[in-house]
C-alpha cells in the first residue's frame, strides 16, 4: 500500500519502553521518521535506529525549543505530524489519514480525538482534540518551557478515528513524570513566563483555553470546581470508580504545580509564608 507523503516527528528521552512500539505503529503511513533525542541513557536510541528512524541529538531547553528544533530538520514530505512515543494511532484513523492527505489544499490542518489511558486502563469518555498534522512548513510551537501548541496556519479539519494516549506504564512512572512536570510548571511561572498566547475569553480556541487557566488561577474552591469539570464536563464518570481515581490524581497535580511554586517565592522572598497563592502575581 503506497503511503503519503508524511514525515513523522519524536521528540525522547530515555522512551526505550514505547519507542519501538511507536515507530512500528506510523512505519505503514510515513515515508520518513525522525527522533530527535535530548541525551537519553537507556536503549532509546539503539532501539529507534533499528527500527529504521532517523536520529538526532539536541540539547533539552524547553518542550517549545525541542518541538521547532525538531520542525526545523530537512523534511521533504508534503505533510508533517507530531507524535508523542505514549501515543498510537488507531487503524481507522491511519486509514482516514491515507485519503485526507490526498487532497491538494495548502490552508488546512488535521486534528483528531486522543483517548486517555491510566494505571493501564482505557478512560471511557476522557479524550481531548489535538491537532497533530500539518503541511509541512506552516506550524511553529509556542516557546514556553512546558504545555507548548502547535501554531499552525489554515483551518482545522477534524477525522473520525482517534489516537490513543498511553501514558505511563503504571502508576508509579505515571507520578515520577508528573513529579518532573510539576516541577517544570512551576519554575516556569516563577520565571515569568507568559501563558502560550494571550487569554482570550472570545479569542481562538487556544486563547480561550489560557483565559481559563488563568482564570482558575484565581477562583476559590478552585480544586473543587477542577474535579466537578473533568468528572462531568471531560467524562470521568464513564470509567466509575477508576475515572474518580484519575480525577484526584489530576487535582493533586495541580495542587503540586501551586505549592511548588509558592515554596519558591516564598524561600525567595517573594511573597511571604502563608499568603494565598491566588493573591500571587500569576
Amino acid at each position: 500500500m503506497e503511503k503519503p507523503s508524511l514525515t513523522v516527528l519524536f521528540i525522547t528521552l530515555n522512551e526505550e519502553y514505547h519507542i519501538g512500539a511507536a515507530i512500528d505503529n506510523v512505519k505503514d503511513i510515513a515515508e520518513e521518521i525522525y527522533v530527535v533525542d535530548s541525551g537519553s541513557t537507556d536503549r532509546t536510541v539503539a532501539i529507534a535506529e533499528s527500527k529504521g528512524a532517523k536520529v538526532v541529538y539536541h540539547k533539552f531547553e524547553g518542550f517549545g525549543a525541542q518541538w521547532n528544533f525538531a520542525l526545523s530538520l530537512p523534511i521533504k514530505t508534503a505533510w508533517t505530524m507530531k507524535m508523542d512515543p505514549d501515543e498510537r494511532l488507531s487503524e481507522n484513523l491511519k486509514a482516514e489519514l491515507r485519503e485526507a492527505l490526498k487532497t491538494g489544499r495548502k490552508d488546512i490542518d488535521f486534528s483528531f480525538d486522543r483517548v486517555l489511558w491510566f494505571m493501564g486502563r482505557r478512560m471511557r469518555g476522557v479524550k481531548d482534540e489535538v491537532c497533530r498534522v500539518w503541511r509541512t512548513g506552516t506550524c511553529h510551537f509556542t516557546g514556553i518551557t512546558v504545555n507548548e501548541h502547535p501554531l499552525v496556519d489554515g483551518d482545522w479539519v477534524k477525522l473520525r478515528g482517534v489516537m490513543e494516549h498511553l501514558d505511563s506504564r503504571n502508576l508509579t512512572d505515571w507520578l515520577a513524570k508528573q513529579n518532573h512536570y510539576t516541577l517544570t510548571e512551576a519554575m516556569q511561572r516563577y520565571n515569568g513566563e507568559l501563558l502560550a498566547v494571550q487569554p482570550r475569553l472570545f479569542g481562538n480556541r487556544l486563547e480561550r483555553r489560557m483565559f481559563l487557566k488563568w482564570l482558575f488561577r484565581r477562583l476559590p474552591m478552585r480544586y473543587f470546581i477542577e474535579n466537578l469539570y473533568n468528572f462531568f464536563c471531560r467524562g470521568a464518570w464513564w470509567s466509575g470508580v477508576h475515572g474518580w481515581r484519575w480525577v484526584k490524581c489530576r487535582e493533586l497535580v495541580s495542587r503540586m504545580c501551586e505549592y511548588k511554586y509558592l515554596e519558591m517565592a516564598e524561600r525567595s522572598g517573594r511573597v511571604k509564608s502563608g499568603q494565598r497563592i491566588d493573591r500571587v502575581g500569576m
